[in-house]
């Protein structure tokens, strides 16, 4: 096989190897935060339910941390357990702060802002429903794909030296 072609042929392995990759490693930001405002108003009776949305309900393993903005300008409020167990306490929050929690334990949590006690919300967590296998089928469809990519670019050099190896 001439350079050239052996050169092809490695780039387009490689290009290869690459694009597999990219399809077997999930992305970083598989997992989201689902985000919550305080609302603007909130602060006042009219602006009830306070936080946006309200309830909400997230699956641990994919979406289970929330993050509150206080984007009610000039009122300072909290996320805080309604049961007051204490699960959720963000402290006071002024304006444009922000409080993340990341729920572990399937169930539904009331929480409330202690200073206006119009301003309620509920997460309903759940069990993810498809655990994650100890070893993902795409690491091993990109190994396999490794050792064959490896075995093609090999095989030119090793017959070779295999014919000098035969017994005349």
């Amino acid at each position: 096989m001439s350079r050239v072609k052996s050169a092809a042929a490695l780039g387009a392995l490689a290009l290869l190897l690459l694009s597999g990759i990219a399809t077997a490693i999930p992305a970083a930001s598989a997992i989201t935060t689902i985000q919550v405002s305080e609302t603007p108003g909130g602060g006042s009776p009219s602006g009830a339910p306070g936080y946006a949305p309200d309830k909400i309900t997230v699956v641990i393993g994919v979406n289970n941390t929330v993050e509150w903005t206080n984007d009610d300008t000039g009122t300072h409020h909290t996320v805080t357990s309604a049961s007051g167990n204490g699960t959720i306490s963000s402290g006071d929050m002024a304006p444009g702060a922000t409080f993340s929690y990341t729920f572990t334990t399937p169930g539904t949590y009331d929480y409330t802002c202690v200073y206006h006690a119009w301003m309620v919300g509920t997460v309903v967590v759940k069990a993810s429903t498809n655990p994650s296998p100890e070893f993902p089928a795409a690491w091993l469809a990109l190994i396999l794909f490794a050792v064959i990519a490896a075995a093609v670019v090999a095989a030119p050099r090793i017959k070779p030296s295999l014919a000098s190896v035969r017994p005349n």
